[in-house]
């Protein structure tokens, strides 16, 4: 099969060079080498010559084209992502997403399955008498009744795209829609493709058309030629479950109501920060308002930098407003505010002569008061004093710099808009650039039915905040997916059927895929019902519990596979909140003591803890997930990466010796850098005992905690299950055992709040509940992307409350200057995560990016390791489990891989790649057959 295609690439490019020529002859094929291409000098064709050399894997001898790179020749040469060439494994995502008119596109199925290589359109599935296709090896879609019943233990109650909050409220509307682009198995089932779903093809690159397009060009840098704008074609089959069409305009609008700035959407901020960002998204969204920034680690202006506005305030450059943070917490405090330290040791450290003055001045908001010449003047005699060390010249350390966004932004001015001359094409023009898998990964945003948005709006008497009902009841609920929602009962039923009008019902794409007919889901909170409804046939999947590995642990139906999410200890620190809310004899704040939270998160087994919970889980010690995958054109893990093993062993004490090999402080024993990471278990009871002792005593002393109090840690429950109380006496087990011995004993609990449904994550965000094992669903092909979510204010970390990470800084060498030089680089982790994801940020007189393709990898890397260190070690996010699922499946099903096979991206190919080995009546016939109508595994 390899040498087939390898001599059909080369009978093809060869025959590109007998015909065209004018004079017809082979003579008159002159390469031209001061031009570096392979183009014949007479009649322009493709050269023989230009033809890929294994040994340098695949990189043309006379011209250095990169085959692995375009994807119209890597077709020819490729078969399962193994290049026949070099060898060279990979997927297809690995090349260029450019835009391929399927009218033109010469079709090739050149890796078993039924899609074209080049367009993505469908090619035609040949079915045998058995109806498996003899192509792609895969089974037709057979009508009939195959329903799906499973259950969940929380109730959802909001999926609308725009303001969902929890996976209970997201996997509803995971039925309800398809992206513009999704993921598919490719030919081998070892690999996945990216095909258009609701795009009718690969976006199109317009930056260069963009740029000269009256009104429109101004969006684009001046000197980018490529990666800023996109024209995106969509299906002309998709519709709303109604057959209403589904046009660019229905893109645009929805994107419009999402970043509406009286709707205040909860989803909105994952626009404005990322891999794919649409221009001036941000000033449309927060027009109106402002936002802060500190001029230290940052800008770094000098007093005399700024100019006096006709007020007497002092401006940057630009046009900001520069203020002196008095009561904000800034970097250079070390993440205080300087009030703190002011209040706390008065005149023995400042001069209190205009402190009060100052703090008159200062606003309620934010803390912040004007920097003219008169509180110039005030701050100057505050801190230049010998005991605090400074003097005027450290003013600039205390400015803050605010932006104000312009009131009254029209939405004309953003990067999103309907083709003129196509009612099924947009345009979309990036602030930042963006290519290739990233591009494709991160675009996209939750499409809705606009007139039924707008028609269940309303606002909120009281409060004044404009809502929408949109999704949130069976009434409500529109679906273009392959689902549409037939059934909602709070609190006990959520049902599926299928769809009529989605288009991939008719698609030839799709003829293997989605044979369950209906989805029947229904509330159950004890594990025991759940086992005894699955083995009545009842429940397609049941998650094993750790009593039940004795009876099924051997059962042919049983399937483990890894999760994606990796759950973390929340603790919430917000001392304010917490002194407030704390009653007499129970304490809160001591949570807020770093040494108390440090002793947390060395006070539990996390392999112990795992194994009671669920024996399919592993203990996790890092943020970043044990799946997580750095480079999605490779696979490779982060955890698999040098980088990333050295610096979780070097963050866990481990000492890299001249040998090269590791060692803990106090230890002769040696380790590689594997063994190291192998050997780490995140467990010290004997350091928790002493960290708990100097915790409390320090609290003491500081009157903050009386002989007698009690500690409550309360555990955030949006609804009780017996998984939830189960994992809370494991907790409680633990820290009592740790507590042993220490002024401690007997006096810390966990205890569970109230059910608080979809606000349990905005009760952790202020602290009103203190824990919860949670984790991000989502980032496992973006690792950098997921640092937004603890780094990023407008992502609305967990600690955003009291981390300010736009207040601390992080410090780095890395070689990104001139020729490769080292530069060392300072500034706030939020910026770091920003530059992270391809958002170009000034430090200094430099702007830099560090997002995909913009530096070496290495960099990217070394930025990621260092970020997870940091937030390791303000153990506000301890790490504690790795997700992973052991259960058993039903007979009534089958998945598309075997129990021994698993896709890092799509598992087993779960209900969309299903089929069913019974429709309802023959499984109803075969359950009532068994013994006492139970099912043996």
């Amino acid at each position: 099969m390899k040498k087939r295609i390898l001599s059909f690439a080369l009978v093809l490019l060869s025959a590109l060079v007998l015909v065209g020529c004018k004079d017809k002859t082979t003579t008159a094929h002159v390469h031209v080498d001061e031009n570096k291409d392979c183009l014949c000098d007479s009649c322009g064709e493709t050269m023989d010559t230009h033809k890929p050399n294994p040994a340098n894997g695949c990189i043309c001898d006379t011209c250095g084209f990169d085959f692995h790179k375009d994807y119209s020749y890597l077709i020819a040469h490729v078969h399962n992502s193994v290049c026949d060439v070099c060898g060279k494994s990979f997927a297809k995502t690995e090349v260029n997403y450019n835009y391929v008119d399927s009218a033109t596109c010469q079709h090739r199925d050149l890796d078993g399955n039924c899609v074209c290589d080049l367009c993505f359109v469908g090619m035609g599935h040949k079915f045998n008498e058995q109806n498996v296709c003899s192509v792609c090896g895969l089974h037709k879609r057979l009508e009939g009744n195959y329903t799906y019943n499973t259950s969940f233990s929380t109730s959802p109650t909001n999926w609308n795209p725009h303001t969902y909050r929890t996976a209970d409220d997201g996997d509803v509307f995971d039925y309800l829609q398809t992206g513009l682009y999704g993921f598919y198995f490719d030919g081998s089932k070892e690999g996945y493709e990216m095909w258009p779903e609701m795009a009718s093809a690969y976006p199109e690159d317009v930056t260069v058309a963009v740029k000269a397009m009256e009104g429109r060009g101004s969006l684009i840098p001046a000197d980018a030629t490529e990666k800023y704008a996109y024209k995106i074609r969509l299906n002309k089959n998709a519709k709303w479950e109604d057959g209403t069409p589904i046009k660019a305009v229905d893109w645009v609008d929805s994107y419009k109501l999402l970043m509406d700035p009286e709707l205040k959407n909860y989803r909105a901020a994952d626009q404005t920060s990322g891999d794919v960002v649409i221009a001036n998204c941000k000033d449309y969204l927060y027009q109106g308002d402002y936002e802060l920034s500190q001029n230290y680690g940052n800008e770094n202006f000098e007093v005399a930098d700024l100019t006096k506005n006709e007020a007497g305030q002092y401006v940057t450059p630009d046009g900001r407003l520069v203020y002196i943070a008095v009561k904000y917490k800034i970097a250079w405090c070390n993440g205080n505010a300087l009030a703190a330290y002011v209040n706390a040791y008065g005149d023995q450290l400042f001069n209190m002569e205009h402190w009060n003055d100052l703090v008159a001045l200062a606003d309620a908001k934010d803390g912040v008061a004007p920097l003219n010449d008169e509180t110039l003047g005030y701050l100057a005699d505050v801190i230049s004093t010998k005991a605090w060390g400074e003097s005027e010249a450290n003013v600039p350390c205390y400015l803050i710099l605010r932006k104000e966004y312009a009131a009254n932004y029209s939405f004309e001015n953003v990067g999103l808009w309907v083709d003129p001359t196509d009612e099924y094409a947009f345009y979309m023009v990036l602030s930042k650039p963006a290519s290739g898998f990233y591009f494709l990964y991160g675009l996209g945003w939750g499409l809705v039915k606009t007139d039924a948005y707008i028609a269940g709006m309303s606002v909120d008497e009281i409060t004044g905040v404009k809502t929408t009902n949109y999704n949130t009841t069976l009434a409500t609920t529109h679906s273009y997916g392959p689902y549409v929602l037939s059934e909602y009962q709070l609190d006990k039923a959520v049902d599926f059927a299928r769809n009529p009008n989605w288009y991939g019902y008719s698609d030839s794409r799709y003829d293997c895929m989605f044979q369950t007919s209906a989805i029947v889901q229904e509330k159950v909170t004890e594990s025991a019902t759940r086992k005894e409804m699955f083995l009545k046939g009842e429940l397609i999947t049941y998650g094993l519990q750790a009593a039940d590995y004795s009876e099924f642990g051997n059962s042919e139906y049983l399937y483990t596979s890894p999760g994606t999410t990796l759950f973390f200890m929340i603790l919430a620190a917000n001392e304010e909140v917490l002194t407030n809310i704390q009653t007499a004899g129970v304490n809160k704040t001591i949570i807020c003591n770093a040494d108390f939270r440090h002793a947390m998160s060395l006070a539990f087994n996390k392999s112990e803890f795992s194994k009671a919970i669920s024996p399919a889980r592993t203990p996790a010690y890092s943020v970043i997930g044990a799946y997580d995958i750095w480079n999605p054109n490779t696979g490779e893990r982060y955890r698999e990466t040098e980088i990333a093993k050295k610096a979780i062993v070097e963050f866990f004490g481990y000492v890299q010796q001249e040998n090269g090999k590791y060692k803990i402080t106090g230890s002769d024993k040696e380790y590689t850098l594997d063994e190291a990471n192998e050997a780490i278990n995140g467990y010290s009871p004997a350091v928790a005992k002493e960290l708990f002792t100097k915790a409390y005593n320090d609290w003491k002393k500081e009157g903050k905690i009386s002989d007698t109090d009690r500690v409550e840690i309360q555990y955030a429950s949006s609804e009780s299950s017996d998984f939830i109380t189960k994992m809370l006496g494991e907790l409680n087990r633990q820290l009592a055992r740790t507590l042993e011995g220490t002024p401690l004993e007997g006096r810390v609990s966990f205890v569970e709040s109230a059910p608080l449904g979809d606000d349990w994550s905005e009760s952790l965000r202020s602290s009103e509940s203190q824990t919860c094992l949670a984790g991000w669903k989502g980032g496992m092909l973006n690792p950098f992307g997921s640092m937004l979510y603890y780094l990023d204010v407008d992502h609305q970390p967990y600690a955003g409350q009291y981390w300010h990470t736009e207040a601390v800084n992080m410090t780095l060498t890395l070689p990104v200057g001139e020729n490769g030089a080292d530069v060392e680089i300072t500034t706030t982790l939020n910026k770091w995560a920003l530059m992270l994801t391809g958002d170009p940020q000034q430090v200094g007189e430099v702007t830099y990016n560090f997002g995909f393709e913009q530096v070496a990898d290495d960099v990217r890397l070394t930025i990621l390791a260092e970020m997870e260190k940091v937030i390791l070690g303000t153990d506000y996010y301890i790490p504690f489990m790795q997700d992973a699922s052991g259960f058993l499946l039903s007979k009534k099903v089958n998945y598309v891989l075997p129990r021994t096979d698993f896709n890092a991206v799509l598992g087993r190919g779960g209900i969309t790649y299903m089929t069913y080995n019974y429709d309802d009546a023959a499984w109803a016939a075969y359950v009532a057959s068994q013994e006492g109508g139970h099912i043996a595994y």
